[in-house]
């Protein structure tokens, strides 16, 4: 065995790895030797992450990728390098109590502000419209929102699947967590959020939509066809 190998004090299962690939010569082969030997799709000669048990999910920050590992990340001690590949990071989870969703790494339309819609919702949609502070902040239903916008929504907003745009109450969440958050997007490359005004997917009526500015807290409602905020959409965070 080369040298180089024997210095990184392989486990037995990368030794195994190790020498499924010198019998086959490529990678792609070897894969189908170790799925064929252990009965299995899955691919397990790949280094181990620090992947946490559902259990271990604790208050904080986190970066998702896009196997689904969950990997904690604390500004203070970054995770080093070699644990994490940068590009395959999909959004910044942040976890408090019951309450935890991703984070999206840019904002739709790469920054600029839009429109929410290209017209008004249905008239006949009262469940949908919520009229009074109190109630706008305690929501959190970003997929039944979205859903219902969804008919009209502006086209520059390409949610991919399984993303939506915040309700009221995660838009919250996010501006509590906002310092450590954009610490998270810079340290992976992804776009800070901004400190401007923010769409949510709560809205007020058929015509007005609620918005957060989150430089001070500041929110209110705006015309979701004509006032331009900007947008960052969220998942859900499943741990």
């Amino acid at each position: 065995m080369n040298k180089k190998i024997k210095d990184r004090a392989l486990s037995p299962l990368q030794n195994f790895c190790y020498k499924l690939l010198q019998w086959r010569g490529t990678t792609e082969d070897a894969v189908k030797a170790y799925q064929f030997v252990v009965g299995s799709n899955t691919i397990g000669c790949k280094e181990s992450k620090p992947q946490l048990e559902p259990q271990q999910i604790r208050d904080g920050i986190y970066l998702i990728d896009q196997s689904g590992f969950v990997i904690p990340y604390d500004p203070d001690n970054e995770p080093g390098r070699s644990s994490i590949e940068p590009y395959t990071i999909i959004g910044v989870g942040v976890k408090w109590g019951e309450h935890a969703i991703v984070v999206a790494l840019k904002d739709e339309m790469d920054g600029a502000e839009i429109a929410l819609t290209t017209k008004d919702t249905e008239e006949d949609s009262p469940a949908y419209y919520i009229k009074n502070v109190r109630d706008a902040v305690a929501d959190w239903n970003h997929e039944a929102n979205t859903e219902h916008l969804r008919k009209v929504l502006n086209p520059q907003i390409k949610l991919k699947d399984g993303w939506y745009i915040p309700a009221m109450g995660e838009m919250l969440f996010i501006f509590l967590n906002l310092k450590a958050i954009n610490a998270a997007l810079r340290y992976v490359g992804g776009q800070e959020i901004q400190k401007y005004w923010y769409w949510t997917s709560t809205q007020r009526s058929s015509t007005y939509a609620w918005y957060l500015y989150l430089d001070n807290g500041n929110m209110g409602t705006y015309t979701k066809t004509s006032y331009t905020h900007h947008v960052r959409a969220v998942s859900a965070f499943n741990f």
